[in-house]
């Protein structure tokens, strides 16, 4: 008895699946040509832009500016900002089993400042704690959020410096930064 398959529709079974890779393949291709806000950034990418910009460093959520998080959509116009991220070493919500009042899910650790970018760096509340990192940056008339990770270090990340480390080696899981809305908490 003979393995070779007779099936009338085989051959073109096996062009259709080679026409579906083929076109899969074609449009994962990214194209340089091609900027939108919501381009995501390589984890590569990042400690490059780390390294080139100067950030002011701050501690305080209130410090950050808040048009630039309204602009990307991720906090809502009429929002506070600690509605949305606490300071370091205050409650926020790490868990999803909370009690009474509900603080916001996100605890700054610490965000960068320059003129065209904001890079946030905090811990992520709900079934387990993750730390992550957000970047905006100024596109012509808003900002966008090009970047967001989760951050899979050995230890807490507190500072730029640890920031870049872990970027360096590899350290991170990108997502889409469409996924940052902090707008319900």
């Amino acid at each position: 008895m003979s393995n070779v398959r007779t099936d009338s529709y085989f051959p073109y079974r096996r062009r259709a699946s080679f026409l579906i890779t083929t076109i899969g393949l074609v449009a994962a291709v990214p194209n340089p040509g091609v900027t939108s806000a919501n381009q995501i950034l390589q984890p590569v990418d990042l400690p490059r832009i780390l390294d080139s910009i100067s950030f002011q460093i701050v501690t305080r959520a209130t410090e950050i500016p808040r048009s630039p998080l309204v602009s990307a959509h991720i906090i809502r116009s009429n929002q506070p900002i600690s509605h949305a991220l606490t300071d370091p070493g205050k409650p926020y919500q790490s868990s999803d089993d909370v009690e009474g009042d509900y603080p916001p899910s996100r605890r700054l650790k610490f965000a960068g400042i320059s003129g065209d970018y904001i890079l946030i760096c905090f811990s992520k509340g709900g079934i387990a704690v993750s730390q992550n990192v957000l970047l905006l940056h100024r596109l012509t008339g808003r900002w966008a959020a090009v970047f967001a990770a989760t951050l899979n270090a050995p230890r807490s990340v507190n500072n730029m410096d640890e920031l870049r480390r872990c970027l360096k080696n590899g350290n991170v899981i990108a997502y889409s930064p469409r996924e940052e809305d902090w707008s319900h908490n």
